[in-house]
């Protein structure tokens, strides 16, 4: 028996109870890729093949430009080793102990249950979540085993993060969204080389959580990815959720003023440009996360040819202009309690939307000229709370606003827009396990956080499984999943394991939901005080066309 790299074999044998034997090898037209055979508790064996390069280092000039593929090499890539992730500006507890981080970081893993090029199984790409300025690809935060149990391919991808992958001046020096770019052109790579592992690309699934989901979702709107896949699952995040930088050219400015205060907006988009170009990637990161982290997000690019988006976001969705893929979408019952770490910190946050109800206006509403914040403000109160009502007098009702501002309500209105024009199912992780139990909680408020789902998708050594109620959820999330990579419909037929339920997709009248919690049900709407004021105040006050919702 040849045994692969001993230190990605032990991580392998210590993180995921796996085991090594003769390492395939496999052609592509890039050259020769030699990975690992493995074997998990839940499969018997399955073949991994990490750190492939899909696009040329961005690197140098490269820097801020939209990726270029990868070129060919000489004899045969080692494919048993992570490679580099991509820079990040913050390292959020979820993926903990990172590992080294660079910008030459474009890479994918692939994962496939079995090596026969005819076998055209059903492929599922993966997008991090992570804020675009966190998270990786790497095999220990998403171990594939769950999905591949039930016979579909697992690609796994970096991507830029932070000022290397959202950058923009606006105009078309640097046009941004280069990180959204990466995933294409990983998506282009996956037409064009996953039938040598067995995967069929007419039956690709996107799919992602938090900004991952986003990303997943501006899949949909692009049309640079149209016919790259055919279905999409966005956990915690969609195409319409608040996450968007309204004004990129202010924060690209300030990021060149923390190294060289002298450089204004007098210089012009091609001289900041230059000047970053000159600078170490390490200066990059430290002044970014000084002018702040929440200015890394998608924005809408100038009309170029290289644009993977330039028209706002729910218009799109709205017009029914996006492309024709199947959607599942959804959040966990309370979102907001991955954010929010104990009782202490959720007062405060209460004691803040007492004393200026115009914070509860979401950022990106865009209010129309002459609208009162405040009054705004108080319609949004009232929903939650009562005309007598306080947030500090009701906890569970501060954490309802904030799940519901985050991503909820997004969630609801994706699923209903994209109803009129393809299929659309909607869900809500509830699930109390393991992974929720670990955080803060309040009686009388959802249980699961964002985040608390992921664990039951990948195989993530930091978040052990450990009852058999988890056991049995993650069996059920893996089926539904990979039901809808293999047919569009999650749940195709009768099954014991799913309960029998039948998971019917959304209508623009009708907006049912899957609950996935101790057992599987499907209801009715549960916002729809709360989603009938959400509608009201966006009709009313924000600007048209609408960007975020």
């Amino acid at each position: 028996m040849i045994l692969p790299n001993m230190p990605v074999l032990c991580c392998l044998l210590l993180g995921l109870a796996s085991v090594a034997f003769a390492d395939p090898i496999v052609s592509i037209p890039n050259g020769e890729l030699q990975g690992l055979q493995l074997q998990s508790p839940e499969l018997n064996e399955f073949y991994a093949f990490l750190g492939v390069p899909y696009g040329q280092p961005p690197i140098g000039d490269l820097r801020f430009e939209s990726p270029q593929p990868a070129l060919p090499w000489n004899g045969t890539l080692d494919a048993t080793q992570e490679r580099d992730g991509c820079l990040p500006l913050s390292n959020y507890s979820f993926y903990p102990n990172p590992g080294p981080k660079s910008e030459d970081c474009l890479y994918l893993n692939i994962y496939t249950p079995q090596l026969n090029q005819s076998a055209n199984l059903p492929v599922m790409f993966w997008i991090f979540g992570g804020g675009f300025v966190g998270g990786s690809k790497d095999y220990r935060y998403f171990g594939p085993q769950f999905l591949l149990v039930n016979d579909v391919i697992v690609v796994t991808i970096n991507h830029r993060l932070g000022p290397f992958g959202f950058l923009s001046t606006a105009d078309n020096v640097i046009l941004g969204n280069m990180g959204l770019k990466d995933q294409n052109l990983a998506l282009q790579w996956v037409q064009s080389n996953i039938k040598y592992f067995g995967g069929d690309p007419q039956k690709v699934t996107v799919f992602g959580e938090s900004s991952g989901g986003q990303s997943t979702g501006l899949h949909i709107l692009s049309k640079k990815s149209r016919g790259l896949f055919r279905a999409a699952i966005c956990q915690s995040g969609c195409s319409i959720t608040d996450g968007f930088q309204p004004d990129p050219k202010t924060y690209a400015y300030a990021v060149a003023q923390q190294i060289d205060e002298t450089i204004t907006e007098k210089n012009s988009s091609l001289e900041l440009k230059n000047f970053l170009l000159k600078q170490p990637a390490e200066t990059l990161v430290i002044a970014a996360k000084a002018v702040g982290t929440s200015g890394i997000r998608p924005v809408l690019e100038v009309e170029d040819d290289e644009a993977f988006l330039t028209q706002p976001f729910y218009a799109l969705v709205e017009a029914g202009d996006i492309n024709p893929v199947a959607l599942i979408v959804g959040a966990t019952s309370e979102e907001a309690l991955g954010f929010i770490g104990n009782e202490d910190q959720l007062a405060g946050v209460a004691e803040g939307y007492d004393e200026d109800w115009s914070t509860l206006v979401p950022r990106h509403l865009r209010p129309i000229e002459g609208s009162n914040l405040t009054e705004i403000g108080e319609l949004i109160k009232n929903t939650y709370v009562g005309v007598n009502g306080t947030f500090a007098d009701d906890l569970v009702a501060t954490l309802e606003y904030y799940s519901d501002n985050i991503n909820v309500k997004a969630a609801i209105k994706m699923a209903q827009l994209h109803s009129a024009f393809n299929p659309a199912y909607l869900f809500q992780f509830s699930f109390y396990g393991s992974k929720a139990q670990g955080h803060y909680n309040i009686e009388g408020g959802g249980k699961a956080g964002h985040f608390d789902d992921v664990p039951y998708v990948f195989n993530m050594t930091t978040y052990p499984l450990v009852t058999d109620a988890d056991d049995l959820c993650r069996k059920q999330i893996s089926r539904l999943w990979t039901n809808f990579a293999k047919t569009l419909n999650p749940t195709p037929a009768g099954d014991e394991l799913l309960q029998n339920v039948i998971w019917s997709p959304v209508t623009p009248d009708n907006i049912q939901y899957l609950d996935i919690d101790d057992t599987l049900e499907v209801k009715p709407n549960r916002k729809v005080k709360e989603y009938a004021t959400w509608n009201y105040v966006y009709d009313t006050y924000a600007t048209k066309p609408i960007i975020t919702f």
